[in-house]
């Protein structure tokens, strides 16, 4: 059972090398509704995976791997540019969304390049900060903490908002969390 379980994880980390080229990534977008007013107030990308051979894959099985193989980077900037290029059709079509909210993985964040890399693609694709989200773990943050709260606020002065996602699963501590700079 144990060679059986090593060539099927084999056989998914080939198949996850291989889904950016054959196209096989696809985002579906939740709606976020205000329990106020019962309006959309925005949407979250969430990111799924259809390989030809392997079926849909669970994000909860391929974004721990993606993040061990070190695909993850990759697959964010992708996820990135796919939301971004989808709030621009919506806005185009005088569709009024909110923001879109991206979930990004804590290697992505604790880059020193990732604030550049996301005012590159906000650039390339014409999106405005102000239409985007970015929900970060707390446990991301815990890591680098001077590095990930210079970088977040960076991006919030840009305009983008800052969420905490997941609050409260991993180690908390809401009184270093009150320090960061995030809007929600």
């Amino acid at each position: 059972s144990l060679t059986q379980e090593s060539v099927a994880k084999l056989k998914l980390q080939s198949a996850l090398h291989d889904a950016l080229e054959l196209d096989a990534f696809y985002l579906v977008f939740q709606p976020k509704i205000s329990f106020v007013t019962g309006k959309t107030v925005g949407f979250e990308a969430l990111l799924r995976w259809n390989d030809p051979v392997l079926g849909n894959i669970s994000p909860a099985i391929f974004i721990p791997l993606a993040e061990k193989i070190g695909l993850i980077q990759d697959i964010g900037r992708w996820v990135l540019i796919k939301a971004c290029e989808q709030g621009l059709k919506w806005h185009e079509q005088g569709i009024c969304f909110g923001r879109i909210a991206v979930n990004v993985a804590g290697q992505q964040l604790q880059r020193r390049s990732f604030v550049d890399e996301v005012t590159e693609i906000l650039k390339d694709t014409g999106l405005a900060a102000t239409s985007l989200e970015l929900e970060v773990t707390e446990s991301c943050m815990m890591s680098d903490p001077e590095l990930v709260s210079q970088g977040l606020a960076k991006l919030g002065d840009m305009g983008i908002e800052v969420s905490v996602d997941d609050f409260g699963t991993a180690y908390s501590s809401l009184s270093y969390l009150k320090t960061l700079p995030i809007h929600k």
